[in-house]
């Protein structure tokens, strides 16, 4: 049986709020497949659907191989 270890994106809220993508990167970079997402910024309030669109963030899942 093989286990994929995942991240709480919260774990990294401050960072996301900084630099969303990028830090979605430093997360797939360290070898995370398995992401929980969070839906806002907490800094904020302002949820990341609203400053991205929801295919955007897809795309970017996909390409960087995590799946929430």
């Amino acid at each position: 049986m093989s286990i994929s270890i995942g991240v709480n994106l919260f774990s990294v809220f401050q960072a996301l709020n900084n630099d969303y993508f990028g830090t979605l990167e430093k997360v797939a970079a360290a070898g995370y497949t398995n992401v929980e997402l969070i839906t806002t910024n907490f800094m904020t309030g302002v949820r990341y659907s609203d400053s991205f669109h929801l295919q955007t963030i897809k795309n970017k899942l996909d390409e960087l191989g995590l799946k929430p």
